[in-house]
């Protein structure tokens, strides 16, 4: 991030590694079903984790697995050990399941992160703002990566930027809000744009005609594998009836 390959807001040099992509491509030869894959999300200053859920046919049954980011991703450390060194535990710094604070990444401003409607947030986040229904299938972050070509084919990105209500005497209007309250301000949706027919086409005929091609390589191989080995049999038993005719003889 601004050229270095390492922050220093972190209290872990692995939380402070600057490691993933942005999302629109994945390293092929990390396409396993069982390694998780980072997009490093910069205005958040950590990498974001995916985790392979199932297989997902699209469009013209083109395949596709796909990925969701783990509902403990934005949990207390007490949940979730791996967000420790984004908190002290216990601290004030450390807020309720579900928010990640953002401040140190924002200029000191008092900004926290979450799922929107803080889906898989605390239960008491949704108790002082009202309108708030989280539901998996709009709120949740997931992505349909092709598994040869390792790039999303479809999915969806979400989060929502909150602040924390500070009361001064020097702001008013502030006295429907409770001090330290976190306040939704906006949550954002990034999904693909609509795929052309071409591009359909040759992500198409890249997934079929690579099969295609790798399974004549792979029959084709042990056909001749079976060819050579039954010529060779063959030849081996002429050979040897050849001498034992010449032997009697």
């Amino acid at each position: 991030m601004d050229g270095k390959s390492k922050m220093e807001m972190w209290t872990t040099d692995e939380c402070n590694r600057v490691d993933g992509t942005d999302g629109s491509q994945f390293p092929p030869h990390l396409m396993d079903k069982k390694q998780t894959l980072y997009v490093f999300i910069k205005s958040l200053c950590r990498k974001f984790p995916l985790q392979y859920e199932k297989d997902v046919i699209l469009f013209d049954g083109i395949p596709a697995w796909r990925y969701k980011a783990p509902l403990d991703v934005f949990s207390h450390p007490s949940i979730n050990s791996d967000n420790q060194c984004f908190c002290d535990l216990g601290s004030a710094s450390c807020p309720s399941s579900g928010l990640l604070n953002a401040t140190m990444c924002s200029f000191g401003a008092p900004i926290y992160a979450s799922f929107p409607h803080f889906y898989t947030g605390d239960k008491k986040l949704l108790e002082t703002v009202d309108g708030l229904k989280p539901q998996q299938e709009k709120h949740e972050t997931f992505a349909d990566i092709h598994p040869r070509l390792a790039f999303p084919i479809d999915g969806a990105s979400r989060f929502q930027i909150n602040v924390q209500v500070k009361k001064t005497a020097y702001i008013t209007g502030l006295e429907h809000f409770q001090d330290d309250q976190i306040l939704p301000v906006i949550w954002l949706e990034v999904v693909p744009g609509e795929i052309s027919e071409e591009l359909r086409n040759m992500i198409y005929h890249s997934t079929f005609s690579a099969n295609a091609i790798q399974l004549s390589f792979k029959y084709g191989s042990l056909f001749v594998c079976l060819a050579s080995l039954a010529l060779l049999t063959i030849t081996c038993y002429f050979r040897t009836k050849k001498i034992s005719k010449s032997i009697l003889s």
